[in-house]
This record gives C-alpha cells, sequence and structure tokens, in this order.
C-alpha cells in the first residue's frame, strides 16, 4: 500500500521528538542551538547539563519550517541526525 501524503498549500510546520537511544548523560549545553528567540523555534524542551537519560527517554522536541510534506520530512531527519551528532560529540 502506498503512504497517505496530504495535498497542501502554504507553509507547513513539522515537529519531532529527539529520544534517546542510550543511557547517557547530558553534557552539552542545548540553548545555543535554540537561535534567535523571536523566530520560529528550533528547538523546544531543553533539558539541563547534566540531566540522565535511559534509552527510549524523551531529550527534546525539534521544529521545522516546510513548503511541501517531503521537504517536512527531510528536514525533520536532518535536524534529529545533527542533535544526535551533537550529543555524540
Amino acid at each position: 500500500p502506498m503512504a497517505w501524503t496530504p495535498t497542501v498549500e502554504g507553509q507547513l510546520f513539522a515537529k519531532a521528538v529527539l529520544y534517546a537511544d542510550k543511557p547517557f548523560e547530558l553534557q552539552h549545553d542545548l540553548s545555543a542551538e535554540i537561535g534567535d528567540y523571536n523566530d520560529f523555534p528550533k528547538l523546544a524542551d531543553l533539558p539541563a547539563v547534566g540531566t540522565c537519560f535511559k534509552a527510549g527517554d524523551p531529550i527534546c522536541t525539534v521544529f521545522s519550517e516546510c513548503q511541501t510534506v517531503q521537504q517536512c520530512r527531510e528536514s525533520i531527519a536532518q535536524k534529529l541526525e545533527k542533535m544526535r551528532q551533537l550529543l555524540d560529540a
């Protein structure tokens, strides 16, 4: 079966939750990743440095602005991967 993709017009907004794939303690201050507080948010629900996570725990919420559903899917996937790399650094 084919996946349903809605037809929409105008600006789209996407969000996804980043989940821990393994236990870890947050070593990085993620607030610098927020950007300008007057712009559409890039991140929300940021944990404090020193927060401990188990596999499967939510870490933060990632947002994206897009023109198409496919762009939203790709943008969110890229942003989630960027956050995973930042957390692994």
